[in-house]
């Protein structure tokens, strides 16, 4: 679902929503000793459908824009978006989750079309229990400023970010991405930050 009318984002925003999975699926593994083949010990994963994503996008199609499904997470296929992805199906070598569990990541081609792959990702992803059931909460927070206090806290990059790491006029200065879940909004301490120009990652007429 998206806003209907256009929402500016280029100079800062701050949003929370919450979120659960609640039919997730278990997944349990025995392990047996490979020379006598006794049973020494089971382990289980936890995880929910392939995961969903917030975006931000201004895209051509506008609310009518639509991305793949699997493990696109519904943005992989849109132009000119950033996501936010929260992942909870493991793709190995097909996308950015090769570590294999639960995780949260920022993925964008700027201008371009934004996928799920390496090549969108910009930054590591960070892992984080998704699919247990409970209720969490998120902030996604933009600040049109550089702020160093928050640089300390989870600090994602990769040579995709490059790009987007300078300022883009007097109003339009390098910023700063923020994403807490659950007590680290309570305690100020980032899952990922990110410094990055919105402003230069997507086109956004009037700043929308």
């Amino acid at each position: 679902m998206w806003y209907r009318e256009l929402v500016p984002v280029a100079n800062g925003f701050d949003t929370y929503f919450t979120f659960q999975i609640s039919d997730h699926s278990k997944e349990c593994t025995l392990h047996k000793d490979q020379y006598f083949s006794m049973l020494q010990h089971k382990t289980c994963n936890v995880h929910g459908g392939d995961g969903f994503a917030f975006v931000i996008q201004n895209d051509p199609n506008m609310t009518y824009a639509l991305g793949n499904n699997g493990q696109h997470l519904g943005y992989g296929g849109i132009h000119n978006s950033l996501a936010i992805s929260f992942d909870m199906f493991s793709n190995p070598g097909i996308n950015e989750d090769n570590i294999g569990v639960d995780h949260v990541s920022i993925q964008s081609r700027g201008h371009g079309i934004n996928s799920a792959d390496s090549k969108s990702l910009l930054g590591l992803p960070k892992p984080y229990d998704l699919a247990d059931g409970k209720v969490h909460l998120v902030r996604v927070v933009y600040y049109g400023e550089l702020l160093p206090q928050y640089l300390s806290h989870n600090l994602v990059a990769s040579q995709s970010l490059l790009p987007y790491l300078k300022d883009n006029g007097e109003q339009k200065r390098l910023g700063t991405l923020l994403v807490f879940m659950d007590d680290g909004i309570e305690n100020d301490i980032p899952l990922l930050s990110m410094p990055i120009n919105l402003s230069i990652l997507l086109d956004m007429p009037d700043d929308k």
